[in-house]
């Protein structure tokens, strides 16, 4: 009786510790030739300026948000001996929104006068709509990757060929040539919280919630995801925070924490607005807060990401003394008191997000 008790309490130990044989969740794809899934990716850009001056109301604020959908559908053609995936990408659904809504300055006579505009393009399967012109149909164009077993991109294929069918150039701007950029297809595909994760730290993940807060975590620096956010770098902190037992799999919840760096870092350079004003903006602003939020999920056992988010929100405040921003006799003096000349707020909001969805 006391044997069995033994080995009861045993088999409980291992199954509350993760000690239990079998299988081990890690941070790593297990691509097979035939998987398919579909990736729907959403971004949303917002920067939000009022001006508060002594002894008036504050201004209207002037917004601007530019949204973002795409739907990816990505099937593996061939696995290579270390596991890299070659993958045949194709657009399945592309949007794009943006929103202004600003003072008009050409209109002196209306103090509040406003000027918006709304743009879209819109394109999901036979349905085209743009606001944009010359902007060309994407959905149903094709390009292919070769994807890492850590997420990373290590090349695209098929650019040349897909501009040439767009009758874009590498020199192209606009919205679409954004969307075919090897860069924004990399920010799509890459699970940075996989990426970054080394070789030993995502084989043995399921350790880091066994071994106390200093090992919990692992890190990585990276360049301000924004022009308007100050300082040189970010130092994302990523946290295992759960494993649970999901249709027989182990799904392994990772949050998110940043830290701003404001030293230069090596291969890392600080965005710097292309926007003047922006630019005049960030270099005369104090960064009064900086909050991300972040959540990711990865299934551990079949290795297939199932979802990543951040929230990011950035203040900047401005006192008007440094840049003479009230203007008439105060302007004239050689040196301002602070709060003088009232403050200029810009609030910078990102959110972006990518979930997965299993065809087979």
């Amino acid at each position: 009786m006391k044997k069995l008790a033994f080995a009861m309490i045993a088999v409980m130990v291992a199954l509350i510790t993760g000690c239990a044989t079998g299988p081990k969740p890690t941070l790593r794809c297990n691509y097979e030739v035939g998987q398919e899934d579909v990736l729907t990716y959403k971004s949303s850009t917002s920067y939000k300026t009022w001006i508060e001056m002594p002894k008036k109301d504050p201004s209207t604020p002037d917004t601007r948000t530019t949204t973002r959908e795409l739907v990816l559908n990505r099937k593996v053609t061939e696995v290579a001996e270390d596991g890299t995936a070659t993958m045949l990408v194709s657009y399945q659904k592309a949007d794009l929104g943006l929103e202004i809504d600003v003072r008009d300055a050409s209109n002196a006579n209306k103090k509040d006068a406003r000027k918006k505009s709304s743009k879209t393009y819109a394109n999901e399967g036979d349905k085209f709509k743009t606001d944009f012109p010359g902007e060309p149909k994407l959905v149903g164009k094709t390009f292919t990757v070769k994807i890492s077993p850590s997420t990373k991109v290590l090349e695209v294929q098929g650019l040349d060929a897909l501009l040439k069918e767009l009758k874009l150039t590498e020199d192209s701007e606009g919205i679409v040539p954004e969307f075919v950029s090897e860069k924004f297809i990399k920010e799509m595909l890459e699970c940075n919280f996989v990426t970054y994760a080394s070789d030993e730290t995502a084989a043995n993940i399921a350790d880091y919630l066994s071994k106390g807060e200093d090992v919990k975590t692992y890190d990585k620096i990276i360049q301000t995801p924004n022009s308007m956010i100050k300082g040189q770098a970010l130092m994302n902190k990523y946290s295992v925070d759960s494993i649970e037992a999901v249709n027989n799999d182990q799904l392994i919840n990772i949050g998110t924490a940043v830290e701003v760096l404001y030293q230069p870092q090596d291969g890392i350079e600080e965005q710097v607005p292309d926007n003047f004003m922006q630019k005049v903006i960030k270099d005369n602003s104090e960064m009064n807060e900086l909050t991300v939020i972040g959540d990711c999920q990865f299934m551990g056992l079949s290795g297939r990401p199932v979802k990543w988010s951040y929230d990011i929100d950035c203040m900047l405040i401005l006192d008007g003394a440094k840049v003479k921003m009230g203007g008439g006799d105060n302007a004239k003096k050689k040196k301002a008191e602070p709060g003088s000349e009232g403050y200029m707020y810009t609030k910078t909001t990102i959110t972006n997000s990518c979930e997965y969805k299993i065809v087979k």
